[in-house]
């Protein structure tokens, strides 16, 4: 398998009144972006980060990619101190659903009217 590259772009914005910081996530093979992902945190509430719209092209799928976005998303929240990472999922999304649960992410809550579930990784920093 031809390697990945996993490119990490951080910005710092003010949204609304909350200083918020997001990380931007790239991969690549040969100098062709293959998948995208990232992850942001409100200052506000420097303990949670949320991991958001991960992404990874159809004839690249199931190639591991999404596991290297979460080893690399990992990193960054530990380093930054996180104790919980949240991720929002619709309900139909099964596969993304089962995926988050192996890793050990718990469901917090269902929202039926976008019908979506949101689930919680507590991390080790956690006492």
């Amino acid at each position: 398998m031809k390697s990945i590259d996993i490119l990490i772009q951080e910005c710092n914005w003010t949204d609304s009144g909350h200083e918020v910081e997001r990380w931007l996530l790239i991969a690549m093979r040969e100098h062709v972006i293959v998948g995208s992902s990232a992850i942001s945190r409100d200052k506000s509430t420097p303990d949670d980060f949320l991991l958001e719209s991960t992404f990874v092209s159809r004839s690249f799928r199931r190639e591991g990619i999404a596991g290297l976005f979460y080893e690399k998303q990992l990193e960054i929240v530990e380093r930054h101190g996180a104790k919980r990472i949240w991720c929002t999922v619709y309900r139909g999304n099964g596969f993304y659903i089962r995926w988050f649960i192996k890793r050990g992410f718990k469901v917090y809550d269902k929202d039926p009217v976008k019908d979506t579930i949101r689930i919680v990784k507590k991390l080790s920093t956690v006492e």
